[in-house]
């Protein structure tokens, strides 16, 4: 194998390690030094030997000279071989130039936090990991101003490999407060810290129990109180039910996998001012604005990266279709987040859903059962007097004291459920009962079953019905008053689970439902 200084590849070096001993023909010229010190930085000490065709004659330079003079010969070739030196072979490796865009990665990193988590660069400053690809292209300029934008390019790639962290890596036991870092487990407050990655900070500080009981005393919480009073109409249940929410949503935490529906029909009842000031504590980088619409449609997760809650005050008449993305988001699973000229990525979306409406959304279409089990609603029915709106001042509500007491309030709150084990929010018994409602209004099925005179006359004399003739009797009826209808499958499966029928079959063999319950 023959090469010179100028085209010796790195790839050739893989390929001479097979060979015990591996001669680099030395010309004595500046190429001949490129090439041996090029090999030195490729390949093992132990194997490197020079040789040299002036050693068996001074006239010449190269082997082919040698060639041309019938003087090439391999035993006397060899036999001028002299081991590489040592020391100049330590001095090659010891002294490598580091490439350019290493050194300046390195420097940026010496003066600056950085993590790159899913598919954006983070920079820490003020206790908290923030997207900032801006500071950290501020940072190489800052250093070298002459930066090439290929160079930036290599120097981005570099610290993304070498600051990569994956989902895993998010501290979810921590809430992040302006004043430090409260550690759920321990009940603590530490100091913030740039070895652990918290992406959301909080528009509060926490308060020890000393100072929470001071802040009580001082009358802090006065304001907040009574407003909490005055939309929930003085029901505990409901009260402690927003703050517990508000305190869970405070954390990573998506384990209870539900949602909040404030519902109220009549105007002036606080609901659109209670999502303001919810806004105002978790701060509006924290904050989403996504309709439970759009959560069907594809750049809906985008929105939702990096927030601890999404809060929307929904329009009149929402109508709702294909649910399935809904269910994943709320229940914190994993899915692929697209936007709009990034490469897409997965993650587990950690953000709490607050939805203000007048009236609950209908369906386009079969309803999701698993939708209902993601709900927990709020009733919402006070209703504001022109005095008690013109007495009301917001400002009262987000003071910094006032913010603190909700949050320490809001927090204390959740602790408790979650210390009592408890799956449920305070109001769900309420809650319960209105999702039942809303249930059997939005399921066709479920009402045609409620109304025995439309069907009871059609079973024969022993109770029974073929099963395709109840489904059309269904039909007409739910095509009659424009209801949506639901397949076959569905409808079979309500009729069983309702308790009233069972399956059976008829003399002639046909598949039937037979009555169990008189009506």
């Amino acid at each position: 194998m023959y090469h010179g200084a100028t085209n010796f590849k790195k790839e050739y070096a893989k390929k001479l390690q097979r060979f015990e001993k591996i001669y680099i023909h030395d010309e004595g010229d500046n190429a001949a030094k490129s090439l041996i010190k090029k090999v030195c930085q490729l390949l093992p000490y132990e194997k490197l030997y020079k040789i040299k065709a002036s050693a068996i004659d001074s006239t010449c330079k190269d082997l082919a000279d040698l060639h041309v003079k019938g003087l090439l010969n391999e035993k006397d070739l060899l036999g001028t071989a002299v081991k590489i030196d040592k020391d100049y072979f330590d001095e090659v490796n010891n002294n490598v130039k580091i490439d350019e865009h290493v050194k300046l990665a390195e420097e940026v990193l010496s003066r600056m936090y950085i993590k790159y988590y899913n598919e954006d660069f983070y920079v820490y400053e003020n206790g908290v990991y923030r997207p900032n690809l801006s500071a950290i292209e501020s940072c190489i300029q800052s250093i070298d101003k002459n930066t090439r934008r290929s160079m930036q390019a290599e120097i981005l790639n570099y610290i993304r490999i070498k600051t990569t962290i994956s989902e895993n890596l998010v501290d979810k036991n921590l809430i992040n407060f302006k004043n430090g870092l409260f550690n759920l487990t321990t009940g603590k407050l530490g100091l913030h810290d740039p070895n652990y990655f918290t992406i959301c900070q909080l528009n509060v500080e926490y308060l020890s129990d000393g100072f929470f009981e001071k802040s009580i005393n001082d009358g802090n919480g006065k304001y907040i109180d009574k407003f909490l009073s005055e939309i929930c109409c003085g029901k505990n249940e409901r009260i402690d039910t927003l703050l517990e929410y508000i305190g869970y949503s405070m954390t990573y935490l998506v384990n209870l996998k539900k949602c909040l529906f404030i519902v109220g029909s009549t105007a002036d009842n606080g609901k659109s001012t209670f999502l303001e000031l919810v806004t105002a504590l978790f701060g509006s980088e924290n904050v989403s604005n996504v309709s439970i619409a759009e959560f069907s449609e594809r750049f809906c997760g985008s929105d939702l990266v990096n927030k601890l809650l999404n809060v929307y005050h929904e329009i009149e008449n929402i109508k709702l279709k294909n649910m399935a993305k809904f269910k994943i988001i709320v229940a914190g699973n994993e899915l692929y987040v697209e936007e709009k000229y990034k490469k897409r990525f997965k993650m587990k979306p950690f953000a709490h859903h607050i939805f203000a409406m007048n009236n609950l959304p209908t369906f386009v279409g079969e309803i999701d059962e698993g939708f209902f089990t993601r709900l927990d609603i709020i009733n919402f029915e006070a209703k504001f007097s022109d005095v008690q709106k013109e007495e009301f001042d917001f400002n009262n509500l987000i003071t910094e004291n006032s913010l603190d007491y909700l949050a320490n309030l809001a927090l204390r709150k959740y602790l408790k459920m979650r210390d009592e084990k408890r799956q449920k929010f305070s109001n769900y018994e309420e809650s319960e009962k209105m999702l039942s409602i809303y249930k059997e209004n939005e399921n066709s099925v479920l009402q045609f079953l409620q109304i025995p005179e439309l069907y009871t006359k059609s079973f024969d004399k022993n109770g029974y019905i073929k099963k395709t003739d109840f489904y059309q009797i269904y039909l007409s009826w739910c095509t009659s008053y424009k209801l949506e209808i639901f397949s076959k499958l569905n409808f079979y499966n309500y009729v069983l689970s309702s308790g009233n029928f069972k399956l059976a079959k008829a003399q002639g063999g046909f598949d039937c439902f037979k009555i169990i319950k008189k009506f």
